[in-house]
């Protein structure tokens, strides 16, 4: 059966590496997943592991609405959450171009501030769940070249410390 059987989980950037071998553990543990993607190679990942694809644009809110919408559904229920897509733009933290700026701080941090918001909701009709936020030591330790990413995973350290506290006891974050 597995750890996971019959929960529903969602995963952000699914279609490969570390999106991807999460999508494809909680599978193999029994869990019903829906990933999203830009990128539509996911399509092939959810079909190798009996999930739910969604090539979903997280710079645009709706979409992220219709990706926790329409996965609740496909699922039946959403347990679990998976924060894992990330983009990053070069530049120095003075020389990168506002809209680069603006993309990546859409995709690393209200992307899953929001889709926390939207998943929370879904979580409080099981009874709580789980919400993962993938980071990375640039949260911790500047990028020279990648000044964007560093603050966006900052940010999203941050986001998961206060969203921890907002969301327990239910919902562990």
């Amino acid at each position: 059966m597995g750890l996971f059987a019959g929960k529903g989980v969602l995963v952000t950037g699914g279609a490969r590496g570390i999106g991807r071998a999460i999508a494809q553990a909680f599978a193999r543990e029994g869990a019903l997943v829906a990933l999203c993607d830009l990128r539509p190679e996911g399509k092939e990942v959810a079909e190798a592991i009996g999930g739910a694809f969604f090539q979903v644009d997280l710079e645009d809110e709706r979409e992220r609405v219709r990706f926790v919408e329409e996965a609740a559904y496909a699922l039946g229920r959403v347990d679990v959450l998976v924060n894992n897509a990330a983009i990053a733009a070069p530049g120095s933290a003075l020389t990168v171009r506002l809209p680069e700026w603006r993309r990546v701080l859409e995709v690393n941090l209200t992307a899953p501030m929001h889709l926390s918001a939207l998943a929370a909701r879904e979580m409080r009709k099981v009874g709580g769940g789980a919400i993962v936020n993938i980071s990375d030591v640039a949260g911790q330790r500047a990028w020279a070249r990648y000044p964007v990413h560093s603050i966006s995973k900052a940010g999203l350290d941050m986001l998961t410390r206060s969203a921890a506290l907002s969301l327990a006891p239910t919902i562990r974050v």
